[in-house]
């Protein structure tokens, strides 16, 4: 089980150590401490500086340009007097041994500039602690967890005059993921939480008063239903309500709680009041302007997130449904915005950290899909700031088992500072590339963009045709845009050229040898052929030096080839004819004498009468080679039927008036 969400599921006590166990299930007071000091859960001295009056905010989210230091989540943010934004505390993610590195660091946020700047560390290193702005400027930051399983009694006060902490008296009750409560005179009100990390411990009911002028604690009123990971706002009325949350008896057994119950300062007492429709734990709690109380997502008993949402009427004291979310969400971060609409961001979804955003319109009852912040977040804060954007700040961004601490920060509405700059777009320039195949070749290419106002800004980069894409042969233009949270986007685009390099393969006869059948030679014919692996063999362009069916001179003759593709790549090859003129045929003529195998005296008559025409044609005298053919031809009709079968006449007859034609006239 991811340990990050254990929060939302029963205790198994084999499965992690006691104090991972109960830490997540606890782990989001000090968000909830945070929005109910600040960001106006109720009608006290801090609400006119955490809920300033700014006219018109725009939907969306832009990424600040600043980031943090430190990588928290499970810390506190309060909104101070000048406008910066203190974070203090929290867990870095997990040390060697598996235990959260919980932190002592703080950090402010300056909206004016977008930074982040180190200043005074807390006394005590502490996670899921509450934090208080209290009249005087100052923060009350309370209890937690430290580095061991126990919860912490120390108490430490930040001045933003001089960035220093300073201890201030102790909780009477060890307790972390409590609620705090700053009370119309001054003081702080802390309810429930738990001692300790270990499931054999119960939650809290005991209840502590802080006095700022003293610097002290007292105990009050006890809750009536001990319990941590509960919710609570300050109601317009003077008391306050506290309800749902996580209760673990003794035994180790755990209850999602529905139950509610108010505070009355002026007796120190609690009493019942309405229940919430569905049990949850680590809900959101916003005082709404008409004085109803919106509680928002959650974990239920099966451990999901939850969809219903409800609303707490002081006036009659019940809680009834109002519109779902879109999504069941646990542990999101919420704003109550200027225009007395809710923000609810972040959380956790099926598996999923989210980024979405909703909108609660309490006129309508309903909520709204918003824009959506660059990262999802768990365990962020949320925090209103002067000119009426909400500054989300850390949390969890991790995916596995083990957690991601975010330094980045986002807005949602307008931000001080604007981002009208579009990203700054890197393309390749023309590539030219060859073919792998008849489709083209795959193409890889890097395109990069730049933010000039965020070095670490997300940005989002859309190419088309995707690099790994394969281009066809030919020239096709990619056509890439980047755009940032802000909206504004870069656009160009390059060209990718696939060339064919491929040559045809040519297909060429052997050597040909033909016999001349006058004294011009001879006409031969042979067959080229040429195939190519992108084109086919009709679109291919063949050509010889002498073409198939030409006459071919007594003599060799080379004849060379080409073939070419549409692309121009070309393949070259050759062969020769050979055409043997009358000296040659003689030659071969006396060898298929020879073959007949005919009496001997007859064979050599007619080998001298051959030999005698070939002397003759070699020494240039044609006349006298002629004379020698037809003494031939006479003696071969004299042996026809006789020494020579009629067949071995004709052959060589035949070949006589062959060798006659190419003699000529």
């Amino acid at each position: 089980m991811d340990r990050r969400l254990s929060l939302f599921f029963p205790v198994f006590p084999a499965q992690k150590s006691a104090r991972s166990r109960l830490l997540l299930r606890l782990s989001l007071p000090a968000v909830l401490a945070f929005l109910l000091a600040v960001l106006g859960a109720f009608a006290g001295p801090t609400t006119q500086v955490g809920v300033a009056q700014a006219a018109g905010v725009a939907n969306g989210w832009t990424v600040s340009t600043g980031n943090m230091y430190g990588g928290f989540y499970q810390s506190t943010a309060t909104l101070l007097p000048d406008g910066d934004v203190l974070v203090a505390g929290g867990t870095q993610g997990f040390n060697s041994s598996g235990s959260d590195r919980v932190t002592a660091m703080a950090e402010l946020y300056n909206p004016n500039t977008e930074t982040w700047s180190a200043t005074g560390s807390l006394n005590v290193a502490r996670e899921e602690a509450t934090a208080t702005l209290l009249p005087d400027g100052k923060v009350l930051v309370a209890g937690g967890f430290g580095f061991d399983t126990n919860a912490l009694t120390s108490a430490e006060l930040y001045d933003p005059s001089t960035g220093i902490w300073s201890l201030t008296g102790s909780l009477k009750q060890a307790r972390g993921a409590a609620t705090a409560t700053l009370l119309p005179d001054g003081q702080v009100l802390v309810a429930g939480g738990a001692p300790n990390t270990a499931n054999s411990l119960a939650s809290l009911s005991s209840a502590e008063l802080y006095d700022p002028t003293t610097g002290t604690w007292s105990l009050t009123g006890s809750l009536n239903v001990s319990r941590s990971a509960a919710s609570a706002t300050l109601l317009q009325n003077g008391k306050v309500l506290v309800f749902a949350g996580l209760q673990i008896p003794v035994n180790g057994n755990f209850n999602i709680l529905s139950s509610a119950e108010l505070y009355d300062a002026s007796t120190g007492t609690w009493t019942p009041t309405g229940s919430l429709n569905v049990a949850r734990q680590g809900t959101t709690a916003t005082l709404l302007p008409d004085g109803r109380v919106l509680a928002a997502g959650g974990g239920a008993h099966n451990g999901a997130g939850l969809l219903q949402t409800e609303l707490y009427d002081p006036t009659i004291g019940t809680w009834s449904p109002t519109g779902n979310l879109t999504l069941p969400t646990a542990i999101p971060m919420v704003s109550l915005l200027p225009d007395g609409q809710v923000l609810l961001t972040g959380g956790f979804y099926a598996g999923g950290f989210l980024n979405i955003s909703e909108i609660y319109n309490p006129s309508s009852g309903t909520w709204s899909n918003t824009g959506s912040m660059s990262q999802g977040r768990i365990y962020g804060t949320a925090t209103l700031l002067p000119d009426g954007t909400v500054l989300v700040a850390g949390g969890d961004g991790g995916t596995s088992s083990e957690p991601t601490p975010l330094y980045e920060s986002e807005f949602y509405g307008e931000s001080a500072q604007q981002d009208t700059t579009p990203p700054t777009l890197s393309l390749p320039g023309t590539m030219t590339v060859n073919a792998t195949d008849a489709s083209g070749a795959t193409v890889t290419y890097a395109v990069t963009a730049t933010d000039p106002d965020n070095a670490s800004a997300n940005l989002t980069i859309t190419c088309t045709p995707p690099s790994g894409s394969t281009f066809p042969i030919g020239t096709t233009t990619v056509s890439c845009s980047a755009s940032d949270s802000a909206g504004n986007s870069a656009s160009g685009s390059f060209q990718v050229i696939v060339q064919d390099t491929f040559p045809p393969v040519l297909s060429l006869p052997g050597n040909l040898i033909v016999n001349a059948t006058n004294s011009a030679g001879v006409s031969v014919t042979y067959t080229v052929t040429a195939s190519d692996p992108l084109y086919p063999a009709s679109s291919l362009t063949i050509s010889c030096s002498s073409a198939s069916g030409s006459v071919f001179p007594i003599g060799t003759t080379t004849v060379s080839c080409s073939a070419t593709d549409p692309a121009g790549n070309s393949a070259t090859g050759s062969f020769q004819v050979v055409v043997v003129g009358a000296a040659g045929q003689l030659v071969s003529l006396d060898s298929q004498i020879n073959s007949f195998q005919i009496q001997h005296g007859v064979a050599n008559s007619l080998e001298v009468k051959v030999q005698q025409a070939l002397d003759d044609v070699n020494a240039g005298d044609l006349a006298d080679a002629k004379t020698s053919l037809n003494a031939l031809s006479n003696e071969v009709s004299a042996q026809s039927g006789k020494h020579l079968t009629t067949a071995q006449a004709t052959q060589i007859q035949a070949v006589i008036t062959q060798i006659e034609h190419v003699l000529g006239s």
